[in-house]
C-alpha cells in the first residue's frame, strides 16, 4: 500500500472487506496524490454499484412465445424469434439497453409495458397497431425484449 506523509486517512469498511486498510497522504502533497486519491475514490464508488435488471414480473419464456402468437416478427426482426425479419419497424436488437422506447418515453418496464397495450398513447401517428395485447402478456414480451442487451 502507498503511504504518503501524515495529515489525512480515509478508511471506509468497504474498503477494508476488500483489503484496503486506509489511505494516507499529505495536504501538501503534490498533484499525484490529488489524482491516485480522486481515482480510489471513483474506483470505490463504481466497484459497489450493481447492475440493476429492470423488473417487469413477466416471464420472458412466455414473452418469446406471444412475440411469435402475436406476429411481432412480421414488422420488427427480433434476436432469438424464428420468422420473417420485418423491417417496417425498428430491428428490437440490443432494445434492453435503448435510452427510449418509441423515440419519446423513458426506457423503463412501466412504459414498455404501457407502450406495447397501446402504442397510440406515446402518438397518434405511430403506424404500430394495437394487437389487444393483455396487461400479463405485456409484462411477459417486455421481460423477453428486456433479455436484448
Amino acid at each position: 500500500m502507498v503511504a504518503f506523509a501524515s495529515a489525512i486517512t480515509i478508511s471506509r469498511p468497504h474498503l477494508k472487506a476488500r483489503g484496503i486498510v486506509g489511505i494516507t497522504f499529505s495536504p501538501k502533497g503534490n498533484r499525484l496524490n490529488r489524482i491516485l486519491i480522486v481515482t480510489l475514490v471513483l474506483l470505490g464508488a463504481a466497484c459497489s454499484r450493481q447492475e440493476s435488471k429492470p423488473s417487469t414480473a413477466g416471464d420472458p419464456a412466455k414473452g418469446k412465445q406471444l412475440i411469435t402468437q402475436y406476429g411481432c416478427t412480421a414488422c420488427h426482426s427480433v434476436p432469438g424469434i424464428e420468422g420473417p425479419r420485418g423491417e417496417v419497424g425498428p430491428s428490437l436488437e440490443h432494445v434492453a439497453v435503448r435510452p427510449l422506447i418509441a423515440g419519446k418515453l423513458p426506457n423503463n418496464p412501466q412504459n414498455l409495458t404501457q407502450y406495447l397495450l397501446n402504442p397510440q398513447t406515446v402518438s397518434t401517428l405511430n403506424i404500430m397497431p394495437n394487437l389487444g395485447i393483455k396487461p400479463d402478456e405485456a409484462r411477459d414480451i417486455a421481460a423477453y425484449l428486456y433479455t436484448l442487451k
